[in-house]
């Protein structure tokens, strides 16, 4: 097992301070307090870069110049800058050579360091959180305090002079063979060990363990620590870990006494962000363990305590985990709105990894409503920012939604290949759950493929692994394909089984998109067995729930099969318009496959038609 460099390892994204009381908003922002040439303090000075946002540039920087949000500074050599807040509640002190840019101002302050080295002095109990972002791996968060980040090309170095600084490093946690992206944070102090120094890479593994029990031992070591030491920040923080671990394994019950043991310190703290940070936490094991509902309703409650704060980038994570969530219970606008929402602060803040990610769930939504095309685009920009950050799992993520837009539009090729290349980067990085997702994709590829036991093969063993992960949704998924194999290999007894338990669990969830093709599928299987109500039944049950969820493709699959019982019942008429009806929607969602397939049918029917015949159909 590798520690964290000796420091206090924390899975958490921790950078709060105890706020200072109710108060009446004020407008906060920046200003020039001081400005020295070799020293000696000037009015003005050439040569310091003030870039705006949409502004423009300026090449020289004024004594009590009001600095905007989104400004960046970038000082040359012999010039420092010294910027206060509102209420000189922080200071930054901008040394030669530095460039800094100071993201969003409120009950907190956001700050991110480009490059060289800067001094920030925070005074205690002042704001509710006060963070320094040092690329995508790197947050600085304080309590009040002085500190210093000097960073260059491959390393960010930060030292603590007055208070204590929680470090947030992201990069990979390994146990045993898995791997897995999560936040760590160190803890730096003036009284304890108070330097840090960090060469972050796109491959930066931040502490590997041979099992789970080694991991957990080490996290509860921590807790065990920090309940002696009667910190309630450093307490509240080891909680968190700990639950973080525990979640990753499918634990969620222990997740869940962990976060909420955090949750109350923070509350009795008085800390609005550190509350803010577990209910989000919590939302996420509600959301692993299929309870949607459950998970929206925590990410709300901390999406108004960020918001509260001013904290932009906990409001733009707030709001994508919304936005996953709704998702999942098939509210398709919500969720496209929610995203698009997040997308725009992500960008607003510089959040490179939250942009990425906000563009590969908007993918992901946009080809659940069979919009192929503005899918395919989004993945494409999601998986050019992760190709950029060098994030491997994001990769992964982003080929898995080109797969999904492959597939949709009957590409099956193309599909195989962007499914395959994702599994290939899980596999590398032990993610299971990234590869089983990629399995499934690959699954259903081999059963449009019409190589059934390859399917079955894949299915169960997405099955089993989803079983062992607690997924409950990736579980479902894997039971109603192992109901669409068996259909086709006429073992129609398993094939109700396996999609009754699929019903079941998508019920419980929430998930009434895939409630409804499951329907469709047990209408699919009393089709098989020439039951014809009972399969006209379950697919007009499935196609309303579709066109009220938006789903597209999953309409012309239902119309489909509901032409497919109208043909059995020699109801010609009834059968060519439902034909038609779901040829006009595969065209909409640029499926050739399906379409072609349905154009075939229809062509058929019309000459049987013609030629008083049925032998044709």
């Amino acid at each position: 097992m590798s520690k964290p460099f000796g420091l206090i390892a924390i899975l958490a994204s921790l950078a709060l301070l105890v706020p200072a009381g109710a108060q009446t908003p004020v407008k906060r922002g920046h200003t020039v307090h001081t400005i020295l040439r070799d020293g000696t303090p000037v009015a003005s000075a050439d040569g310091v870069k003030v870039a705006p946002p949409g502004g423009s540039v300026e090449n020289v920087i004024r004594r009590d110049e009001a600095i905007v949000d989104g400004t960046r500074i970038d000082v040359p050599a012999k010039i420092e800058v010294v910027i206060v807040s509102t209420g000189d509640k922080s200071t930054a002190t901008l040394q030669p050579g530095s460039s800094v840019t100071f993201v969003s101002t409120g009950a907190g302050e956001l700050v991110s360091t480009n490059s060289g080295k800067a001094i920030f002095d925070v005074v205690p109990k002042s704001l509710d959180f006060f963070r320094v972002q040092s690329s995508e791996a790197i947050t600085a968060g304080v309590h009040g305090t002085v500190f210093w980040i000097d960073r260059s090309e491959n390393s960010v170095a930060i030292d603590c002079t007055r208070g204590a600084v929680d470090i947030t490093k992201t990069g990979y946690l390994q146990v045993g063979a898995e791997t897995t992206k999560v936040s760590l944070v160190d803890v730096i102090s003036a009284t304890g060990e108070a330097k840090a120094v960090y060469q972050p890479t796109s491959t930066w593994y931040l502490a590997k363990f041979s099992n789970f029990p080694e991991a957990e031992a080490f996290f509860a070591q921590q807790v065990g620590k920090a309940r002696q030491s009667d910190d309630t920040y450093a307490l509240a923080a080891a909680l968190r870990n700990l639950g973080v671990v525990q979640w990753n394994q499918g634990r969620f019950g222990d997740a869940l006494k962990s976060q909420n043991e955090a949750l109350a310190l923070y509350r009795q703290s008085g800390s609005r962000d550190g509350e803010a940070a577990v209910l989000d936490d919590i939302g996420l094991i509600d959301y692993s363990m299929g309870k949607f509902g459950d998970a929206i309703a925590s990410h709300q409650r901390a999406l108004a305590l960020y918001r509260e704060a001013g904290d932009v980038g906990g409001e733009a994570r707030a709001i994508a985990r919304v936005g996953n969530a709704q998702g999942r219970l098939g509210q398709y606008d919500d969720s496209l709105q929610s995203q698009q929402n997040a997308l725009s602060l992500f960008r607003q803040v510089g959040d490179r990894d939250g942009e990425a990610r906000s563009l590969n769930q908007i993918g992901f939504i946009q080809a659940d409503r069979s919009q192929f095309g503005d899918a395919q685009e989004s993945q494409t920009q999601s998986l050019a920012l992760f190709t950029a950050l060098g994030d491997r799992d994001g990769q992964g993520r982003a080929l898995r939604g080109l797969g999904n837009v492959a597939y949709g539009q009957s590409r099956y090729d193309d599909a195989a290949q962007s499914y395959q290349k994702a599994f290939a980067l899980f596999q590398e990085m032990g993610d299971r759950d990234g590869m089983n997702k990629a399995q499934l994709g690959i699954g259903n590829i081999r059963f449009r493929q019409r190589r059934y036991d390859d399917a079955l093969l894949s299915d169960q063993q997405a099955l089993a692994i989803a079983r062992e992960l607690g997924d409950r949704d990736d579980e479902a998924k894997a039971l109603r394909n192992v109901a669409a194999v068996a259909i086709e290999q006429t073992r129609y007894t398993d094939a109700n089984a396996a999609a009754q338990q699929a019903l079941a669990i998508f019920k419980e969830s929430g998930d009434r998109d895939g409630e409804a093709r499951t329907i469709n599928t047990i209408g699919n299987i009393a089709f098989a067995q020439a039951q014809y109500d009972d399969a006209l039944r379950s697919d007009r049950q499935a196609l309303a729930m579709l066109q009220e969820l938006g789903d597209r493709e999953g309409q012309a699959r239902a119309l489909q099969s509901i032409a497919n019982v109208a043909l059995r019942q020699h109801r010609y008429t009834d059968a060519l318009q439902s034909y038609r009806q779901s040829l006009t929607l595969y065209q909409q969602v640029g499926d050739t496959a399906g379409a072609a397939r349905v154009q075939d049918i229809i062509n058929r029917i019309e000459a049987a038609r013609q030629h008083g015949s049925k032998d044709a159909l």
